[in-house]
C-alpha cells in the first residue's frame, strides 16, 4: 500500500472518530486512566452527558449550551495541580442549561466552581472545598440552581452571589469552616430559599446580604447560622432578609450577634408566618445607624448577654401575636438598649429590663423607665 493511501486511510478513521465523538449524546471519561475531562468537554455538543469518574487534576471551562458533568457520586476534581487555575477549578462561562451533578470540587488556587457571564447553571449534590478563595461563586448576571449543596474550609467565602445573579436554593444547603462567611449575597442578588435548609456553622460570619440584596423565604425555609465566630446572620448597605411567606430562622451560639444590621438593613416577618429565634448570643439582634426590624409575631430574642441592642435604629417593631407570640426575655444583662434616636414600637409583649437614652422615640405598651 502506497505512502499516500495509507494518509489517506488514516485520515478518514480520525475524521470518523471525530464525527462519532462529537454525535455522542453519553460520554465517559475515566481520570484515573489518564483520560482527560476537559478535552471531553470542549468536544461534546450541546445535550451531552458526561459520566466521570476517578480523580481529575485539571481546570474544566464549559463554555457551550446544554452540558452536563456527573461524577456518579465519587469522581473529584482536584485544583492542586501545578497548571495556572486563579479564576477556577471549574468555570461554568456563558453558558446555559449546564448541570452538574455529584461531583466534588477540591483544592483550588483561588475559586472552585465559577459560574459568571450571563450563565445559568444548575449544581446537584457537589461538595466544593479548600479552595483559596470562595466555594461557589456566582457572578456577573448569572443564574444557579443550588440543590444539596456542601461548602467547607474555603479561604473566604462558601458560596457567593454577587453582581445582579439570583440563585435558588434547595434540599440541604451546609456552609462549614470558611474563613468569611457562609453564604454571601451581594450586589442586588436575590436568592430563593423557599425549599431549602441551609446550615452555615463555624464560619467568621453565618449568612451575610449587603448592598441592595434580598433572600426571600416561605413555610419550608429553615435557616440555621450557629456557632459562627463573629454574627450569625450579618445584613449591611440595604441586604434584606424577609420571611413574608413563613419559615425559621435561628441564630445561637454565635460569637459576637445573633444577627448585626447596619446602613439601612432590615430583618422581616411582616405577615406574621415567621419565625426568627435569636438566643444564647453576646447579643440578641444588633440594630445600627439606620436599620430596621419589623417583627408581626414570631420573634424571640432570649438567654443572651444583651437581647436587643440599637442605635440610631431607623425603626424597630416588635409586635406579640396570639397564635406566634414574640418575647423579648430572660437575657443577662438587658432586654433591650435603646440609644441614638431610635424609634421603637413594642406591642402586646412584656420588656422587663430595658433601658434608653433622652433621644429614644417609643410607642406601645412597652415604655422607658
Amino acid at each position: 500500500m502506497s505512502r499516500s493511501l495509507q494518509y489517506m486511510l488514516i485520515a478518514s478513521t480520525l475524521t470518523l472518530l471525530t464525527i462519532g465523538f462529537s454525535q455522542a449524546r453519553t460520554l465517559h471519561v475515566n481520570c484515573d486512566k489518564n483520560q482527560s475531562l476537559s478535552f471531553a468537554v470542549s468536544k461534546a455538543r450541546s445535550g451531552s452527558v458526561i459520566m466521570v469518574s476517578g480523580v481529575c487534576r485539571e481546570n474544566v471551562h464549559i463554555d457551550q449550551d446544554g452540558i452536563t458533568l456527573d461524577g456518579m457520586g465519587a469522581a473529584v476534581l482536584d485544583g492542586s495541580h501545578g497548571q495556572d487555575n486563579l479564576e477556577g477549578v471549574l468555570i461554568i462561562d456563558q453558558a446555559r442549561k449546564t448541570m452538574v451533578r455529584n461531583l466534588s470540587v477540591v483544592n483550588g488556587k483561588h475559586h472552585g466552581i465559577v459560574v459568571r457571564r450571563g450563565s445559568v447553571a444548575d449544581l446537584h449534590n457537589i461538595t466544593v472545598a479548600d479552595h483559596a478563595q470562595n466555594g461557589v461563586f456566582v457572578m456577573q448576571n448569572s443564574q444557579a440552581g443550588l440543590e444539596n449543596v456542601y461548602s467547607r474550609d474555603n479561604g473566604n467565602y462558601g458560596i457567593g452571589i454577587i453582581q445582579n445573579s439570583s440563585a435558588t436554593f434547595v434540599g440541604l444547603i451546609q456552609a462549614t469552616g470558611n474563613a468569611n462567611s457562609g453564604i454571601l449575597l451581594a450586589d442586588n442578588a436575590m436568592a430563593d430559599a423557599s425549599k431549602a435548609d441551609i446550615e452555615s456553622k463555624s464560619n467568621l460570619n453565618g449568612i451575610q446580604f449587603g448592598d441592595h440584596a434580598v433572600l426571600f423565604t416561605t413555610a419550608t425555609t429553615r435557616i440555621f447560622a450557629n456557632e459562627n465566630l463573629r454574627d450569625g446572620l450579618f445584613l449591611f448597605n440595604s441586604g434584606t432578609l424577609e420571611s413574608a411567606g413563613g419559615g425559621y430562622i435561628e441564630a445561637r451560639n454565635n460569637q459576637a450577634s445573633g444577627a448585626r444590621l447596619i446602613g439601612n438593613a432590615t430583618l422581616s416577618n411582616p405577615m406574621g408566618a415567621g419565625r426568627y429565634v435569636f438566643e444564647d448570643n453576646p447579643q440578641g439582634i444588633h440594630f445600627d445607624v439606620q436599620s430596621s426590624g419589623f417583627f408581626v409575631g414570631g420573634l424571640s430574642v432570649r438567654n443572651n448577654l444583651s437581647g436587643i441592642y440599637a442605635s440610631g435604629a431607623h425603626t424597630l417593631t416588635v409586635i406579640s401575636l396570639p397564635d406566634n407570640p414574640s418575647v423579648v426575655e430572660n437575657n443577662q444583662a438587658v432586654d433591650a438598649d435603646l440609644s441614638f434616636g431610635t424609634r421603637a414600637d413594642f406591642q402586646g409583649l412584656s420588656i422587663l429590663k430595658i433601658q434608653c437614652d433622652a433621644t429614644v422615640l417609643i410607642r406601645g405598651n412597652v415604655t422607658c423607665p
